[in-house]
């Protein structure tokens, strides 16, 4: 795990400063309140929205909302092509969120 550090460290100084740190070395640095350090609130907005979804889709309602696309579309043809658009918005909106991450290197990119 203590090599992990050196992948991900911008410097070996860095690194070996970071390893002090958590051995307990905290000379010449002053511990703050996490208030204090974080310019983000402690719970983001994107949190809340996916602890939301996790926590209805965690439900078991695949059953009741087959039934009630069945009765507001008896027919096989429209709830397949709804089906597929579906999937395909899910696709899609899945390639614009990867899309839209901040560029992240790969673990070699600052070594």
């Amino acid at each position: 795990m203590v090599g992990w550090v050196f992948f991900r460290s911008p410097s070996p100084d860095f690194a070996l400063d970071f390893l002090r740190r958590l051995a307990g070395d905290m000379a010449g640095y002053k511990i703050l309140p996490f208030g204090l350090t974080s310019p983000l609130p402690i719970i983001e907005p994107t949190f809340l929205l996916a602890l939301a979804a996790g926590v209805l889709l965690s439900f078991p309602i695949g059953g009741w909302l087959q039934q009630r696309v069945e009765k507001i579309l008896p027919a096989q043809l429209p709830r397949q092509i709804l089906y597929d658009l579906w999937l395909v918005f899910l696709l899609l909106a899945s390639i614009a969120s990867t899309a839209n991450a901040a560029f992240q290197p790969g673990i070699y990119g600052t070594f």
